[in-house]
């Protein structure tokens, strides 16, 4: 179970890995998920074709992380008018919400695909690259999470 969050999560980051930056600065001072990219994007050094792969990549993940915040902020309000009702209908919310995610997984799917086509153009030395940033990005993962469960647990002690 533990190597398939792994791998889940490798694929979550690169996923969003193209974004480059796009939201610096809305997870905190390290810039969140996409920190780093501009880095590693340089390190990649890229060749022209692999340059359009990474652009292309990049604006296909940067859609899908707008489709979703409208999607979560449209689900909000939708949430907010059911709540107004005297008999608010749940079900009308749960169908929006199930329709939201479909659509927003297929956007994410559909960057996916990008950057690991883009993946698959790497040379050796490229995927070294790739992978010393999952790595990092990866053991980040791994102290925040760390960090979280600490939390917790001390205030499940109070």
């Amino acid at each position: 179970m533990k190597a398939f969050k792994i791998s889940v999560l490798a694929a979550a980051l690169l996923i969003g890995a193209g974004v480059a930056g796009a939201d610096a600065g809305r997870h905190g001072p390290d810039g969140g998920p996409m920190a780093g990219m501009e880095k590693v994007h340089s390190q990649l050094k890229l060749n022209p074709e692999q340059e359009a792969g990474w652009k292309a990549a990049q604006d296909k993940s940067r859609a899908a992380m707008r489709q979703a915040r409208e999607s979560h902020r449209k689900m909000h309000e939708a949430m907010k008018q059911e709540l107004a009702k005297s008999e608010p209908d749940f079900a009308a919310v749960a169908r929006i919400s199930d329709e939201t995610q479909e659509s927003n997984l297929k956007a994410r799917h559909e960057a996916r695909d990008l950057w690991l086509k883009l993946y698959a153009t790497f040379t050796p030395e490229q995927k070294l690259v790739a992978r010393d940033f999952m790595r990092e990005r990866m053991a980040k993962m791994e102290r925040m999470r760390d960090k979280f469960e600490r939390r917790g647990a001390e205030r499940r002690i109070e």
